[in-house]
């Protein structure tokens, strides 16, 4: 399975405990047992289907994730992660994410979503290689790719479509998942969505005005999150 946010391999529909050398229980989101749909792909010989430009800049800044419970606006971490902002401006522009559900929720901690099989156990059909940044922090509103765990993913490769986004600050998983974007709008909305609630559509760089992400966490009066529970929660079910 993935960890928190990874591909998992192991227990069907559950959510395994992120493994470190110091910290063995953390808890993570996993994507199902993958190995007969998608095997793993070598980061320096895949063929991706889009092309990543030499001036991230280039890339989308924002989008807007139409879901059943409401609009979140997004910034993508452009600069940071240009292989990852290229890879969820392709699938929105092909509408891969356009009906696909949640498919994993643990209350207080994150929900996981965007499969385009309806399995919770697949992708688009190609991995992404890391694009794991130290600067930044994950946050209430931190949207990163699922991943298999480190055993049997050595080259720490993320999931092509699957993706999570973090209902509290969770420092345990800075440094081991690529994240890609931060909710800057619509915390309210995020905090109402559960486990087989939709995502309608993404509209890339829509007509709303957000204020930029920082790679450092945002104070909470400027998130201004739902209260959530703050329980650390076992394996997902």
């Amino acid at each position: 399975m993935q960890r928190l946010f990874h591909s998992t391999y192991r227990t069907l529909g559950r959510f395994p405990l992120l493994q470190r050398q110091v910290q063995p229980n953390l808890s993570i989101f996993v994507v199902g047992k993958v190995e007969a749909e998608q095997p793993l792909i070598d980061s320096t010989s895949v063929k991706l289907p889009f092309e990543v430009p030499k001036n991230p800049l280039t890339l989308p800044a924002t989008a807007e994730i139409k879901t059943t419970k409401g609009s979140l606006i997004i910034k993508f971490f452009r600069k940071e992660t240009p292989i990852s902002v290229a890879n969820f401006a392709y699938l929105a522009k092909k509408n891969i994410y356009n009906g696909t559900f949640f498919h994993r929720y643990t209350p207080g901690f994150a929900i996981q979503g965007g499969d385009p099989t309806g399995t919770s156990k697949g992708g688009p059909g190609w991995n992404l290689p890391p694009e794991v940044r130290s600067g930044i922090k994950h946050q209430v509103g931190t949207i990163g790719w699922a991943m298999l765990p480190a055993e049997v993913n050595p080259e720490r490769l993320s999931n092509g479509s699957q993706f999570y986004i973090t209902l509290r600050s969770a420092p345990d998983l800075d440094r081991y998942y690529t994240v890609f974007a931060q909710v800057v709008r619509g915390l309210e909305n995020l905090a109402k969505l559960r486990r087989g609630d939709k995502i309608l559509s993404v509209v890339l760089d829509p007509q709303i005005s957000a204020p930029s992400p920082s790679p450092t966490p945002l104070s909470p009066a400027s998130l201004r999150p739902t209260p959530l529970a703050s329980s650390i929660p076992g394996n997902f079910r």
